[in-house]
């Protein structure tokens, strides 16, 4: 979810312009973290990966949904998403 939420960032904010996040702020650090990482990646890039990212996910849910089709039992990874 955060690479997710880092394209987001970086697609409509731009590159991190804000300071991490102190200490106790466990969530704002990894949340920074991802986003800063991704350095002076372009806008335009930052949507494309985003897209392909929302692929990867489709494509992981539809081979579950064939493959309980195909054997009849239901996936445990799938109760997990």
């Amino acid at each position: 979810m955060l690479k997710f939420y880092s394209y987001y960032k970086q697609a409509t904010i731009g590159p991190c312009n804000i300071p991490r996040p102190g200490f106790w702020d466990v969530v704002g650090k990894a949340k920074w973290d991802a986003w800063n990482s991704l350095g002076e990646m372009s806008e335009g890039e930052a949507m494309a990966a985003y897209v392909d990212q929302m692929k990867l996910v489709g494509f992981l849910n539809f081979y579950i949904y064939i493959t309980e089709k195909l054997s009849g039992q239901t996936s445990c990874f799938k109760n997990c998403l």
